[in-house]
């Protein structure tokens, strides 16, 4: 990916017909990052009956800073971080958010595996060892998706972060995302 052009996102946003479909979801996850906070701000209008979730990546659109997070809180249950074991101001920032607005919170940590803030207790995984790293498209994207399926029908934190490691290992073994 070498230029980003915004095309139908740099305006789009959701109107009142999509209503009954976010309010009747299990889960809505949204990712936020800039080109795309129309877009986000418009699904807040309806709450879903389930969970919400939304995946700040590595918040560097917002200047590696939590405010953002902060901003939303209010309305997500979960949410998803992109950083390093070596960003540790924000990881102590992202563990207090998490604390005080009873929200959970995964980072994942690349090489260096995973973690969750809930309930003040702090969740770690270790990364799933691979013969060989072919590549890490979708990587990211594959692990929420399996924490979110896990978690949704088990709400084991634990658990989830190993599923998730599972098939995040998978997808890294083989050339383009599943």
């Amino acid at each position: 990916f070498t230029k980003y052009e915004a095309g139908v996102l740099e305006t789009f946003t959701l109107s009142d017909e999509h209503a009954p479909v976010i309010q009747d979801a299990d889960l809505v996850a949204s990712p936020l990052f800039t080109q795309v906070e129309a877009l986000f701000e418009s699904t807040l209008r309806w709450r879903p009956r389930g969970l919400r979730s939304v995946d700040f990546m590595d918040l560097s659109d917002y200047g590696r800073d939590v405010q953002i997070v902060e901003k939303y809180i209010q309305d997500i249950d979960i949410a998803f971080f992109g950083l390093t074991s070596s960003e540790n101001h924000l990881l102590e920032a992202l563990s207090e958010l998490a604390a005080k607005y009873a929200k959970l919170f995964i980072v994942t940590l690349g090489k260096d595996g995973s973690l969750a803030y809930q309930d003040g207790q702090r969740y770690v995984q270790a990364v799933i060892p691979v013969d060989r790293v072919v590549d890490t498209t979708g990587a990211g994207d594959a692990f929420a998706a399996a924490f979110l399926h896990t978690y949704v029908g088990s709400k084991d934190v634990q658990k989830s972060l190993s599923e998730a490691s599972r098939y995040a290992a998978k997808v890294i073994t083989h050339l383009g995302s599943v």
